[in-house]
């Protein structure tokens, strides 16, 4: 346990992948949860999306960023998000529209982009922190 919990600090991307991983398996769980109590499926994934921003945000926080969360830095966390989720729908249109990529596929395509857009917006704009040569780690100084 210390071992995973060693790297995901250690190497912030393979947290953060970590992190997303886990963060869309809860949200299955609960999406599932939600649609056997009954709730409409597009409430469901309404209340999905908001539980994986709120875990996804204080999961990063404290196990990949080291960091308080904090309000203001919520607020960044979940913007990025909603700029993913435009950038996602976009990046879908063109793939399964425009280039009749099969609809499992181009999601897949998505997220393997999208994750990597993801972690370098909130590496940079919600916990500000700088590139260099070995960005992809975390170094006490």
């Amino acid at each position: 346990m210390f071992k995973i919990l060693n790297l995901l600090s250690s190497n912030k991307f393979v947290g953060f992948l970590f992190i997303g991983g886990f963060n869309t398996v809860m949200g299955l769980i609960l999406y599932s949860f939600l649609l056997y109590l009954g709730l409409h499926y597009l409430l469901a994934s309404t209340a999905t999306f908001i539980f994986g921003v709120l875990e996804g945000y204080i999961l990063n926080s404290i196990l990949v960023f080291k960091e308080k969360p904090q309000f203001k830095s919520l607020l960044r966390f979940t913007l990025v998000y909603f700029i993913s989720l435009a950038l996602n729908l976009f990046m879908m249109y063109v793939f399964v529209d425009m280039l009749h990529t099969d609809k499992l596929l181009a999601q897949i395509i998505t997220c393997f982009i999208l994750a990597g857009v993801n972690f370098y917006l909130i590496k940079m704009f919600v916990y500000s922190v700088q590139l260099g040569p070995s960005n992809m780690t975390y170094h006490d100084q």
